[in-house]
């Protein structure tokens, strides 16, 4: 049963755990360390090869045949930022081939022409700093075509701000060196931008350069005050010895670096960590961070100070507290909250995708459980024979009920891990956030969740409706499509007319369809329309009215109103027409007073609010109509469309209203 955890907790530790707790590797740009804390960015123009985009190198084409105004705003720094990648040139005859400082260094232009017709251009390079500093040295060797600061106003800038403006040389056949002392007050902890104005006297452009920035502060390591936490919870406080520990502070490190194997080391990249006079073992370093093991030989101590050392640089000590018993439970956010490192007994994550059921032994990841028999050495992993098993039994509750324990004690292959193995009661409320929590010597550790199904059904949604369309017809229609807008629709919605329920048909979650029949509209009045969605959840929606109007307030009647050309706005005019509907069916007559036409017979049809008709004299369709109805209101609005005679192609507007 216990066979194959060795393999196990390597992988949760060894990789799933740098995941979980943020201690993945960040790497600088160029980055190179130096004695003494010191830092060395190095910034180049084009690395690659001569034709190709360099992406690291972006740039702003100044306006055509003009230099850029003075001075630089804010959004022109940005705008280089973002601009296209610069093109790595070959230099021209008259340029030098190349920098005696850094022969990676190559020619960069705006575009494939560049050594022939260039443009005035802001270069925009980005580079990464792991410390602030106060006091730092910018050394550039450069050629430039055709001049930098042109009119005077600054042609090299650390983040947005010019500097070396007195010492910059022109001339592109030769390579400069400038040094500027003093920019650190420009330079911040991470992201930097070093910007170039390149300026385009004559027919050739580009810029080659290679830049150092150092600096020579002396970095202490230091600790926070309160900066030692439990690794798997993240709660400050007292640690338990044997546990995995986070300790946050400022250590002069230029990049982050991680334990290969174990038993782990008590120096990494030149820093070590003294807990209560012991040397702690270190799983990762960096300038921010450390994850250490809290040494077994501090038990029975309260309190212990913490000095980190870097080099010959020892920091001022922090004092921690100690406890027997800090259980902490890894969580997949690195933060103790939420998805737990808790796995099934194949050893994958109890989570949405895969959940678990009750009675499941489920393996439980964390750290600070305590004394063990058969310790192993501070920073040595710990034994598959013998187990290493905690002197007391933890107490595991899964919703809100207690587990059997079946094993408690280290993870074997790991060190500082614990693991304890633990069958999901049954009777728990499963779901996707099932709580899980352990306690040991009377503390309890922090609440994370795992996945226990079967889940509950999800609850279906309270419907509303919004509105129908349309919302009347006139009694004695046959048929009529009806549609039901608003929210909260599913398949299985029950949409009812007058109480009588209808087959719905669902368009979206904002709108279904029903077909009312010839008894529904058979009398005139206001009814009732709702939707009902089942349970779990669901409900009825509040009703919506719909009206069927008396047969009077059809089409049939004589209207009058008026036209308007839309081709031409000055013609415009009025005019009548007598209907009959008959069911869909529209026949009657219509006059206008057009010089195009003065009307006549007319047939059509009435669907679902809208009217389509055509205008025929001896069976010459003249005109054709079509627009919406609302007989409630008694109003007829549309287009129309002449389709012969003199004013075939003519079309516009009209409106009709019951005369009676």
């Amino acid at each position: 049963m216990f066979g194959t955890w060795r393999d196990v907790s390597k992988n949760m530790f060894g990789k799933g755990l740098t995941t979980m707790a943020g201690w993945g590797l960040w790497i600088s740009f160029a980055f190179t360390a130096l004695p003494a804390n010191a830092e060395t960015v190095m910034v180049r123009s084009g690395n690659g090869s001569v034709g190709q985009r360099d992406n690291e190198v972006t740039f702003l084409l100044g306006p055509p045949n003009s230099d850029f105004g003075a001075p630089f705003l804010s959004a022109d720094f940005l705008n280089a930022q973002n601009g296209p990648a610069a093109l790595i040139v070959s230099p021209n005859p008259l340029w030098i081939s190349g920098l005696n400082e850094d022969t990676s260094a190559k020619w960069i232009g705006t575009n494939p022409n560049s050594e022939f017709s260039g443009n005035t251009a802001l270069y925009a390079v980005p580079f990464l700093l792991t410390n602030a500093f106060s006091s730092a040295t910018l050394t550039l060797h450069y050629a430039a075509d055709d001049t930098l600061a042109f009119e005077g106003f600054g042609g090299i800038f650390l983040n947005g701000t010019a500097v070396c403006t007195s010492l910059i040389q022109i001339g592109f056949s030769r390579e400069h060196t400038l040094t500027c002392n003093n920019v650190g007050s420009l330079l911040q902890k991470g992201a930097n931008w070093m910007y170039f104005d390149v300026v385009n006297l004559e027919a050739g452009s580009g810029l080659l350069f290679s830049a150092t920035i150092t600096t020579t502060d002396i970095v202490v390591p230091s600790i926070n005050p309160g900066g030692v936490v439990n690794a798997a919870s993240s709660v400050p406080g007292a640690v338990a010895p044997g546990s995995i520990a986070s300790v946050y502070g400022n250590f002069p490190l230029g990049a982050p670096f991680q334990a290969s194997g174990t038993p782990w080391p008590i120096n990494l990249s030149g820093l070590s960590i003294e807990f209560g006079g012991i040397q702690s073992p270190l799983f990762y370093v960096s300038s921010a961070l450390v994850n250490l093991q809290v040494p077994w030989e501090l038990a029975g101590q309260a309190e212990a100070p913490l000095i980190a050392t870097a080099g010959n640089q020892i920091g001022s000590p922090q004092m921690a507290s100690l406890v027997p018993f800090a259980p902490g439970i890894f969580s997949v956010n690195a933060e103790g909250t939420g998805q737990g490192a808790i796995l099934d007994s194949r050893y994958r994550l109890i989570d949405l995708a895969n959940p678990a059921l009750a009675g499941d032994v489920i393996e439980i990841y964390c750290t600070g459980l305590g004394p063990v028999t058969d310790r192993p050495p501070t920073g040595s992993p710990a034994l598959a024979n013998p187990l290493s098993v905690t002197v007391q039994t933890p107490t595991v509750a899964i919703g809100g009920k207690f587990a059997l324990v079946l094993f408690s004690g280290l993870s074997p292959g790991s060190v500082g891990l614990y693991q304890i193995n633990a069958r999901i009661p049954s009777g728990i409320v499963t779901g996707t956030s099932v709580p899980v929590g352990v306690a040991i010597g009377g503390v309890e550790s922090n609440s994370v969740t795992i996945a226990v199904g079967p889940f509950p059904a999800s609850p279906n949604p309270q419907p509303a409706i919004a509105s129908v369309l349309p919302s009347s017809t006139s009694v004695g229609t046959t048929s009529l499509t009806v549609m039901v807008q608003g929210s909260g629709f599913i398949n299985s919605s029950a949409v009812t007319f007058n109480g009588v329920l209808h087959a719905a048909s669902l368009v979206s979650s904002g709108q279904l369809t029903i077909v009312l029949g010839t008894s529904d509209l058979a009398n005139v009045g206001t009814y009732p329309i709702t939707v009902t969605n089942p349970a779990p959840g669901g409900g009825v929606s509040p009703a919506i009215a719909f009206t069927v109007v008396p047969a009077q307030a059809g089409l049939t009647g004589t209207w009058a109103g008026g036209w308007g050309s839309i081709p031409t706005p000055s013609a415009y005019g009025s005019l009548s027409a007598t209907l009959t509907q008959t069911g869909s069916s529209l026949t009657g007559s219509i006059a206008l007073d057009s010089v195009c036409f003065p009307g006549g017979p007319l047939s059509g049809t009435v669907n679902d609010g809208n009217i389509s008709a055509t205008i025929s004299i001896s069976g010459v369709r003249l005109a054709a109509l079509g627009g919406t109805v609302d007989a409630a209101s008694g109003n007829i609005a549309g287009l129309y469309a002449v389709l012969s005679g003199a004013c075939a192609g003519d079309y516009g507007v009209f409106a009709l209203k019951r005369s009676k």
